[in-house]
Formats: C-alpha cells, sequence, structure tokens
C-alpha cells in the first residue's frame, strides 16, 4: 500500500489541509482488491521509529475510487492528540514534532491489512503437535503518512506559500495512475476473485467433444485456488521417496466430486459446478489437453 501524498502539515490548531480543525482532508490510499462496500474503512495509527505500532487508532469511513485505490480522511489532529503521544524521539532537524502513521484498510470493516492472519495447518492439536507442518502467516499490508509540525511555516506567508505549491503540485501528481501498481499483472492473468461466502458458478459446454476423447487421459479439467495449501511429494536423484514439502498456495488442482470424475458420467453435455468460498479466495479454471493428438495445429 501507498498513500499519496506521504506527508501533511499541522500547528496545532490546523488539519493537514491547512483547512480548520475537523474538516479533515482526503489522502488516497493506492493498493489492490479494494471493493465498493458500505463497510469500507481506513484506520490511521502511530507507528514509532523502531517500528513499533502503537495500538491507540482511529477508524474513518473510506471512500472508493477503483479497486486499486481509496480515499481516506485525514482525521483531525484534535482527535489524533486524543489518541497519538508524542515522541520525544520524533522530532525533526528543525525541532518540529512529526507524527509517523500507519494506514490500512478493510472491506469489510472488521478484518485489516495492517493485521497478520495466522491460518493454522489443523486445529487439532494433536496432529499441529506430530505433523511437522507451521500455520501459514499473511503479511500485514499498509501505507505510511507524516503529520510534520509547520511551526513558524504557517505565521511566514512566503513560506506558507511556498509549501502549499508543493503540496498541490503533489496532489496532481497522485491523480495520475501508476502502472507499476495499478496495471494488470501476468501473474493475476486467468485468476477470479471469489469472495467470503459467494458462489462461483461454472459452466461447461463439452457437447462438441470429439467421441474418441476420453476425459483424464487425453482431456483433465484443472481448478486451482489461492489461498491453499498441499503436501507435495518429492524424490531425490536416486529415485527414493524423501518427505513431503508443503506449498502454500498449492500447485496441485483441486479435487473434484466424484461424481464428476466417474467414467459414468457423461461428460459430452453442458456440465455446471458451483464453488462456496470459505474465505476470500482466488480461483483457476483450465480445461488441459494431455494427448499430442488432440492439440491445435
Amino acid at each position: 500500500f501507498r498513500s499519496c501524498p506521504t506527508y501533511g502539515f499541522f500547528n496545532g490548531s490546523l488539519s493537514t489541509a491547512g483547512k480548520e480543525e475537523g474538516e479533515g482532508n482526503p489522502i488516497l490510499l493506492i493498493g489492490r482488491n479494494f471493493r465498493n462496500t458500505t463497510a469500507l474503512t481506513c484506520r490511521f495509527r502511530q507507528a514509532e521509529e523502531t517500528a513499533r505500532i502503537i495500538d491507540n487508532h482511529i477508524i474513518v469511513n473510506g471512500s472508493f475510487v477503483s479497486s486499486t485505490r481509496i480515499e481516506c480522511p485525514v482525521p483531525s489532529v484534535k482527535s489524533l492528540f486524543q489518541v497519538i503521544e508524542m515522541q520525544s524521539n520524533t522530532s525533526t532537524t528543525s525541532g518540529a514534532q512529526e507524527f509517523h502513521l500507519l494506514i490500512d484498510a478493510s472491506n469489510d470493516g472488521k478484518r485489516f491489512s495492517g493485521d497478520e492472519r495466522i491460518i493454522p495447518y489443523t486445529t487439532i492439536r494433536d496432529v499441529a503437535a506430530t505433523s511437522g507442518h507451521k500455520s501459514f502467516v499473511t503479511r500485514a499490508s499498509y501505507g505510511t503518512y507524516h503529520l510534520v509540525d509547520a511551526g513558524n511555516t504557517s505565521n511566514n506567508s512566503a513560506d506558507r506559500a511556498e509549501a502549499d505549491a508543493i503540496m498541490i503540485m503533489h496532489k496532481s501528481n497522485c491523480q495520475k495512475a501508476s502502472v507499476i501498481e495499478e496495471s494488470a499483472r501476468d501473474r493475476e492473468r486467468g485468476w477470479y476473485e471469489v469472495p467470503f461466502m459467494r458462489q462461483a458458478h461454472l459452466s461447461f459446454d463439452w457437447r462438441r467433444i470429439p467421441s474418441d476423447m476420453v476425459f483424464d487421459e487425453h482431456y483433465k479439467l484443472g481448478i486451482y485456488a489461492r489461498p491453499s495449501r498441499c503436501g507435495d511429494a518429492r524424490c531425490n536423484d536416486n529415485s527414493e521417496r524423501i518427505p513431503d514439502v508443503e506449498e502454500s498456495p498449492c500447485l496441485q488442482p483441486l479435487e473434484l466430486p466424484d461424481w464428476f470424475v466417474d467414467p459414468a458420467t457423461d461428460k459430452r453435455q453442458v456440465i455446471n459446478m458451483t464453488l462456496l468460498a470459505l474465505d476470500d479466495a482466488l480461483i483457476q479454471v483450465e480445461v488441459q489437453i494431455t494427448h499430442g493428438l488432440y492439440l491445435a495445429s
């Protein structure tokens, strides 16, 4: 995540935008996978220079711009003073005080991107103690924002005008799309998002498949999911089995339902399948030709 602009000014009675306290000023939070929901929220927290996060926080409603951008109104200085401790080691070289803030977001108002999530390998204690597998930890994602006490800048009209001009330039640059951060990624092509407790309906029209093509011999269906995990069987150079290696995400496709893989099921028809997401997930569906005779010429 990245905030834009990355800094703002205050002088004790002014908010970061130079407006009267309480009006706030929206800044952009640039990231991925934002959703246009009524529970879209932004959270402001203090971070010390030692990277220790202070639990005090302020939560504000965010405004959806796109799947890669949201607007977060910066809380008023008064509210920040109520939850943020001024640290003596946050003084700048000019003697002004500075707030180091972390900004993260939540699509549902409950699970924030800045909180690490531990996904256990299993909830069965005996299996967890003997399996040797570790729990999967999702990394925290947040942007940084710096509030600097303008000091005498607000009283010096020339300095204030220069600071305002620079801020206007930064905000103008923020409106430009970042190709590196926001463009489509090759590794994401073909993947579809399925939010928590939503269903993905798949339909395959295989009525024109040649009669001599046999499922699981000449062609296969592979459905991949993230997040996922599985053990990958390995052998050494002497073709001897070695301990399985856990892959996360799993590189193998999901197990297909028994009714589908049953040879008695005629595949030359319209086949419908429904997937239920028990958590936010990404899926990829592939029809794989495994026999060279049927490859496109």
